[in-house]
């Protein structure tokens, strides 16, 4: 399961069942800044991996 995958079904839970102690409330705000570091590090990751003088082709690492 990736992060977002979890992230959304935490966010499913929480409305199915009307959750809303601190605790989820606490894991909820966790997982949304574990998946925008992650989001920003693939980000950062794809500046200069696409080669724009071809047509989109990945350079290999």
């Amino acid at each position: 399961m990736t992060i977002e995958a979890a992230r959304d079904k935490l966010h499913e839970c929480m409305d199915l069942y009307d959750l809303s102690d601190i605790r989820t409330l606490e894991a909820s705000q966790e997982m949304d800044e574990l998946v925008n570091a992650e989001m920003r590090k693939m980000m950062e990751g794809e500046k200069g991996k696409y080669d724009t003088a071809r047509s989109s082709s990945i350079r290999s690492l």
